[in-house]
């Protein structure tokens, strides 16, 4: 089957959406599916994490805009003349049977390949985001509504991805698929010198932004017991 995910965030952006559409992608095509990662460029990125060739093509339309800062987070979206072009294209030459769109009401290429899909495929859209209101998209929600409705199928990687959608006004009865984890990946391995001893050690796998709160955490491990807090090797607790 010729399957196409469509993503504005993807490598060298790092986040969660990227990892979902890489592992996505990897284990599609591990079942013998062809698969096509359509994003765009981040010409001012850096490659942070090391990844190996992966097992499907990447086309890359237009670039990553600036940093635009929502939701409590950093959002990109692909700029550039003739996406829409670039787009219809790439999908008359591939002939793609499942275009799986992620964070199917922003933009730019979700909605762009929603538009521009052949009749003959099927449309998924994945909801990967929390948030508690959006003036902007109560403003735009009949039009993105629309989107939504030409989508087959619907995919929620939480409940609480569903709840926003709905707090918002959006109509949207989706599939919940938590995340997965790569065990081959975090299922081995040595423990760190440095981290066998009897201290206390935690360890946060977020970006540093406000919707990860990070604060949060910290704020909890002044709140351990003082024996425990004299066992702790993050140096957040350093002033506990």
């Amino acid at each position: 089957m010729r399957v196409a995910l469509v993503s504005d965030y993807y490598y060298p952006d790092l986040g969660g959406m990227p990892e979902h559409v890489h592992y996505l992608g990897r284990e599609l095509s591990r079942r013998g599916h062809q698969v096509t990662v359509i994003t765009t460029a981040f010409p001012q990125a850096k490659q942070l994490r090391p990844v190996a060739a992966p097992p499907y093509e990447v086309v890359r339309l237009g670039r990553a805009s600036g940093a635009l800062i929502a939701n409590g987070s950093v959002s990109r979206a692909a700029i550039g003349l003739g996406l829409r072009r670039q787009l219809s294209a790439l999908f008359a030459r591939q002939r793609p049977e499942v275009i799986h769109v992620h964070a199917p009401i922003f933009p730019t290429l979700a909605l762009l390949a929603i538009s521009c899909a052949p009749p003959a495929a099927r449309l998924v859209g994945t909801l990967h985001t929390h948030f508690e209101d959006s003036q902007l998209l109560r403003f735009f929600r009949r039009p993105l509504q629309h989107y939504l409705d030409e989508l087959d199928g619907i995919i929620a990687v939480s409940q609480s991805a569903i709840d926003s959608m709905r707090r918002i006004g959006f109509t949207c009865d989706g599939a919940l698929i938590p995340n997965g984890v790569a065990m081959d990946e975090w299922g081995h391995g040595q423990r760190l010198p440095n981290f066998t001893d009897t201290r206390l050690n935690l360890l946060v796998q977020a970006r540093l932004e406000p919707r990860n709160h990070v604060d949060t955490i910290i704020s909890a491990l002044r709140c351990l017991p003082a024996s425990e807090r004299a066992r702790c090797r993050s140096p957040c607790c350093s002033s506990c």
